[in-house]
């Protein structure tokens, strides 16, 4: 007999087999981290009640900002565990060193510090 893809295909099959399979174990691996991040929030929520709700709103700033791509990495790995397909990474490398490539002004667009072409925009100059 072939192996199963999903959760619901071994359950389907036999459901007795699906005890002894991997998959009850990679269920348990899929959900563990969301209640580690449920406990993330309960201190988050602790952080409130116990120093206000700016420095929760700092903390939680820190947070997103310091940890919400390796979070998304972290997920998509998780999602692996159950899923066919794996998701797919949204961020694209970089072209080259540097904040220079990724900031790249649109095409058409006049280089930083030119002037405009139209004399009625140019400022008089000084002596």
């Amino acid at each position: 007999m072939l192996a199963a893809c999903t959760a619901l295909e071994a359950m389907t099959r036999a459901p007795l087999r699906f005890l002894r399979s991997p998959w009850p174990l990679r269920s348990l691996a899929y959900l563990l981290p969301s209640a580690l991040l449920a406990v993330a929030g309960v201190g988050l929520a602790f952080t409130v009640y116990a120093y206000g709700p700016v420095a929760a709103g700092a903390l939680g700033v820190a947070a997103s900002l310091l940890g919400g791509l390796g979070l998304a990495r972290f997920e998509r790995w998780r999602l692996r565990l159950v899923d066919l397909e794996p998701a797919r990474d949204p961020h694209r490398p970089p072209g080259g060193p540097g904040c220079a490539p990724g900031c790249a002004p649109a095409s058409g667009s006049r280089p930083p510090g030119a002037r405009s072409a139209s004399p009625r925009s140019r400022w008089p100059r000084s002596g």
